[in-house]
């Protein structure tokens, strides 16, 4: 903003929103929250808010929230007791493209996405 009188430019801050953004962090986890369930438009429409702000919160998002349940997976695997993994490789592109999931049979979670299906990828 700008104060045509003393001509100084000013801005207000605020706590509960980041530094350049134009959201709230409540407004931001909420959006996450219901987008996780749902698509992108839908959250737009329910939050009254352009599609292409909640997709890009959302593609933020993504990856915290992976790492977070990657790791409470992992805190779950190591403290069970007879632990059965399993390993499956799966094609991205057929003929062309593969990774390798490790699994927590027992707890059903998905312990680690790598990329290849050789030993010495999985290495």
């Amino acid at each position: 903003m700008y104060c045509s009188h003393c001509e100084a430019g000013f801005v207000w801050m605020y706590e509960f929103v980041g530094p350049k953004k134009r959201y709230s962090h409540i407004f931001r986890e909420r959006t996450v929250q219901q987008a996780l369930g749902s698509t992108a438009a839908h959250s737009a429409r329910m939050q009254q808010a352009p599609t292409s702000t909640i997709q890009q919160i959302h593609n933020e998002a993504i990856p915290l929230e992976s790492e977070r349940l990657s790791e409470q997976a992992w805190s779950q695997a190591k403290t069970s007791s007879g632990l059965v993994l399993g390993v499956d490789d799966f094609a991205i592109k057929k003929g062309h493209t593969y990774n390798t999931g490790i699994h927590d049979l027992k707890g059903e979670t998905m312990l680690d996405l790598l990329p290849g299906r050789k030993l010495e990828d999985l290495r």
